[in-house]
């Protein structure tokens, strides 16, 4: 009797869903805010990549906002908590029993107001899944739920210090200071999150979007003399984006000392602009 009685116990052991050994998962997602007042991008990632550390990453990316002081927060908190093997039996049945593995990936879709990637692999099966819609499903909704309270649980989707993850700029209609670009340059933390008003040589290219102190600097490559020109503001008035590419121009926008730009390799940005013009070479 005793026998059988461990066979049984070994037999649930090894076909239990809930202490699967192995699991992986990445779940990204972004989606659009937008107010009368303010755009931005809220993007989230939970992810247990080597089985064991659950990591958290957060970010907002301001588009455009129409108050006189605008916050965003960025933080990540990474190999900061391990998950104990009753957490990784708990994660792996709870997705399990929300049929993670039946969701089906939505149609490609050019929309920029929702997405978010799924991999996961629980013991042998592993999947990837694409979103371009809310969670809306009762499966979706599960999943996404899980995730979020994975998070929260383990405490690591709270910013250990909040006021240095956050980033205080003044609001797309605030006077802009007019300051020569090498000034701004040569004190970034002084005009980090100010509006300001420069000239400067403009070349764009894939990739690329360089706003230089001179034509030289620009043919060069000079990026340490040049701050990545970012896009208008959602609330720009279209008629005051008077775009040239290879020219002098005059720009107003927001600046947010580096690194900045594709692949962070600008000292710094001009976002949210609200002023593009043809200009004399200074």
């Amino acid at each position: 009797m005793r026998i059988i009685l461990v066979t049984i116990i070994l037999g649930i052991a090894m076909t239990s869903p809930s202490i699967a050994k192995n699991i992986y998962v990445i779940y990204d997602t972004t989606e659009r805010k937008k107010t009368a007042s303010d755009e931005r991008d809220c993007i989230i990632g939970i992810s247990i990549t080597d089985g064991v550390h659950v990591n958290y990453y957060f970010r907002e990316d301001l588009y455009g906002a129409r108050t006189p002081v605008a916050k965003s927060l960025f933080f990540q908190n990474s190999w900061k908590r391990k998950l104990t093997p009753q957490e990784k039996s708990d994660l792996s049945a709870k997705l399990l029993k929300a049929n993670v593995f039946s969701l089906k990936s939505d149609p490609e879709s050019k929309s920029k107001g929702y997405s978010a990637d799924l991999l996961v692999q629980i013991g042998t099966k592993e999947s990837r899944f694409f979103f371009y819609t809310p969670p809306n499903s009762p499966t979706r909704k599960a999943v996404h739920k899980i995730m979020l309270e994975l998070a929260r649980k383990t405490e690591i989707d709270q910013p250990q210090q909040r006021n240095t993850s956050t980033t205080i700029t003044e609001g797309d209609f605030q006077p802009a200071r007019k300051v020569q670009l090498s000034e701004v340059l040569a004190n970034p933390d002084k005009y980090h999150g100010k509006r300001i008003s420069v000239i400067g040589y403009y070349h764009g290219e894939f990739e690329g979007s360089s706003l230089s102190v001179n034509e030289k600097a620009s043919r060069d490559n000079d990026l340490k003399r040049s701050v990545w020109r970012s896009g208008p503001s959602t609330f720009a008035d279209k008629s005051a984006i008077k775009d040239k590419n290879n020219a002098w121009l005059r720009v107003e926008g927001v600046f947010l000392r580096g690194p900045g730009g594709h692949m962070s390799l600008w000292p710094g940005e001009i976002a949210r602009l609200t002023r593009v013009e043809p200009a004399s070479k200074p």
